[in-house]
C-alpha cells in the first residue's frame, strides 16, 4: 500500500501532485491545533519546509526545496515514493477522494472540452 501523507500549509502545490501520481496527500492552507499531530498518529507522513516541526513531529521529512519537480525528486530518492504510473490519475486533485470509475454516456456531461 502506497505511504500517506499530510502536507504542512506551505506545500499545497507538492500534495496536487502527489494526488495526481495516485497518492493520499492530505492538504489544507490552515491547520486547526493539534490537526496535523492527528494526522500524523493516524499514520500519515507529515512532509514540511518548516524545520522546527522536525522536533515537533517524530518522523517528519523536511523538504529542503523550493520547487516541487526538486520535492518529488527528493521523496523519490528518499524511498517515500516510488514511481508507479498505474497509480497515476487514480485520486482527485482538489479533495484528494479516490476517482471511481464512471461509464462514459455519465462521465461525458462532466468532461471538459
Amino acid at each position: 500500500m502506497p505511504n500517506k501523507f499530510v502536507a504542512d500549509t506551505m506545500l499545497g502545490r507538492l500534495a496536487r501532485w502527489l494526488r495526481i501520481m495516485g497518492y493520499d496527500a492530505h492538504y489544507r492552507p490552515f491547520y486547526k491545533p493539534g490537526q496535523i499531530l492527528s494526522l500524523v498518529n493516524e499514520g500519515r507522513i507529515f512532509l514540511t519546509r518548516n524545520s522546527l516541526w522536525l522536533f515537533r513531529s517524530k518522523g517528519a521529512v523536511f523538504l529542503r526545496f523550493d520547487h516541487v519537480g526538486e520535492q518529488l525528486r527528493q521523496m523519490q530518492q528518499e524511498g517515500l515514493i516510488p514511481v508507479d504510473r498505474a497509480i497515476w490519475f487514480t485520486r482527485c486533485m482538489l479533495c484528494n477522494e479516490p476517482l471511481l470509475e464512471a461509464p462514459s454516456e455519465l462521465a461525458r456531461e462532466n468532461v471538459p472540452e
